[in-house]
């Protein structure tokens, strides 16, 4: 039987570990390295407004109630203390950006406001509701899975 010399060795241990390497480098490099959002660092310098309206939705006596039906559609209720809503709906889907999708709040007579789901995917989707009524803003989060 043939020993392998010591000069052998140590050439075949280079190549595999080059061929290693530049194997992890074209992985890698293929990965989806996506931020969550595009503009991270200024919502995050503006997380005190965002807290002090959670801050605000919690004193409330009933809270915003999100859900979805059997017609493709997601329903936002609004309490019925509140009178003179506006603000904005924000669909986001942590797996995918481009998905994300934002939509001005217009409510029915019942308080109510229909989002169709017709069009967006299965999965984890966070509805992101920020609103203004009466001079104070209020903000909350729910997570739904369609």
């Amino acid at each position: 039987m043939k020993r392998i010399n010591w000069g052998v060795g140590i050439a075949i241990f280079y190549v595999s570990f080059m061929v290693i390497m530049i194997s992890m480098v074209i992985f890698s490099s293929k990965q989806n390295n996506d931020l969550v959002r595009d503009d991270y660092y200024a919502e995050d310098l503006a997380y005190e407004s965002i807290r002090q309206k959670k801050e605000n939705q919690s004193v409330l006596s009933e809270s915003v109630k999100v859900h979805s039906n059997d017609q493709a559609q997601l329903t936002i209720e609004f309490p019925t203390s509140q009178t003179n809503v506006s603000g904005q709906i924000h669909l986001f889907r942590p797996s995918d950006q481009d998905m994300d999708q934002v939509y001005t709040i217009e409510l029915t007579s019942e308080r109510q406001m229909h989002i169709s789901t017709k069009d967006l995917p299965a999965g984890l989707w966070r509805v992101k509701i920020d609103w203004t009524d009466t001079q104070q803003d209020f903000y909350q989060e729910t997570s739904i899975v369609l």
